[in-house]
């Protein structure tokens, strides 16, 4: 998963992550979202059944929490997080300080508008992929976590864009102290 590239202009055009499509993106992704419906219609299915014409209240609360919840993790498993930078340089630096500070990664690959920083999964325990794309002071922020296979996880948009937006924060703080 982590191979796959991200057509930058596409990505800030639609504010989340693109993809060059090729079969294993597609497939990757295709399970991704599968198995998040899966979780959705599981949930939501019993409560609506004939068999059980009135679930109790609270199964219907906590089903619909749960569908909610990985609806939400859907929709921002490659949204980006936006922030307002210092220059392309500066950010850059910025940036790569942060990274090395917060994130132990095993790789870090950088081209002109684009840093990602990848750690694989190794086996029990979850890899993740930093993504930020540099547009002059714009700075654009993802990270996605890898599951089984490298694969991404459903489960984590939420808590991913939550810690996307403390990174940004980070950043900002570190940029407004050398002023």
């Amino acid at each position: 998963m982590f191979d796959a590239v991200v057509n930058v202009d596409k990505s800030i055009q639609r504010k989340r992550l693109v993809y060059k499509v090729t079969v294993g993106t597609f497939l990757d992704y295709f399970f991704t979202y599968f198995l998040g419906s899966a979780v959705i219609i599981l949930c939501l299915g019993p409560n609506f059944t004939d068999k059980n014409p009135t679930p109790p209240i609270i199964l219907i609360i906590i089903s619909c929490a749960v569908a909610l919840w990985m609806i939400a993790n859907l929709i921002l498993l490659n949204g980006l997080v936006k922030f307002k930078g210092k220059d392309l340089n500066t950010n850059r630096k910025d940036i790569n300080s942060v990274l090395n500070t917060y994130y132990d990664s095993n790789t870090v690959i950088t081209t002109d508008r684009l840093i990602r920083s990848v750690k694989s999964t190794k086996g029990f325990s979850f890899g993740n992929i930093v993504s930020i794309i540099l547009d002059d002071e714009m700075v654009y922020l993802n990270i996605t976590t890898l599951g089984k296979d490298d694969m991404p996880s459903p489960f984590s948009g939420l808590y991913n864009y939550v810690r996307c937006r403390g990174i940004a924060k980070i950043i900002k703080s570190h940029q407004n102290q050398i002023d």
